[in-house]
């Protein structure tokens, strides 16, 4: 079994919201978080989420992939990585950014979102399943 994936086949996975940007995954939080600030080098926002090793990945654009027919991933939380530290992402860590309304959110709040918006997506899949429309899943 691969290092970074827990008995029940989930995993945590850890992506920096920015093109060209870097991710990782870990049995915690903290380490998918502490492996992406070993290889971006640089400070960024990264955001923590949990699923299935399987059906959660990242995209080539450094966006969070999943099919949407499996568990949805669960979004952990913000951290905020620089060279040497990880910590909580706090508001000041957003000003001068260019981040949608979604990202400004509370933690909480932001949880709540993004479990929206993943159910969301799961409903449009489904819809269009229905519909006929076909889907290719041999990627994931």
């Amino acid at each position: 079994m691969k290092d970074w994936v827990l008995d029940t086949g989930y995993t945590y996975l850890a992506i920096t919201q920015e093109f060209g940007g870097t991710w990782a995954k870990g049995i915690c939080p903290l380490a998918a978080a502490e492996e992406v600030k070993r290889r971006h080098r640089k400070t960024a926002v990264v955001y923590v989420y949990y699923g299935k090793d399987k059906y959660m990945y990242c995209g080539d654009l450094g966006d969070l992939m999943f099919n949407p027919q499996h568990p949805l991933p669960k979004p952990i939380g913000r951290y905020y990585i620089t060279k040497r530290t990880v910590r909580s992402v706090t508001k000041k860590d957003w000003c001068g950014k260019n981040r949608t309304l979604r990202q400004l959110l509370p933690l909480a709040k932001w949880i709540t979102e993004e479990t929206k918006y993943f159910k969301n997506i799961r409903q449009k899949s489904t819809s269009l399943k229905n519909k006929g429309a076909t889907h290719d899943d041999s990627h994931v």
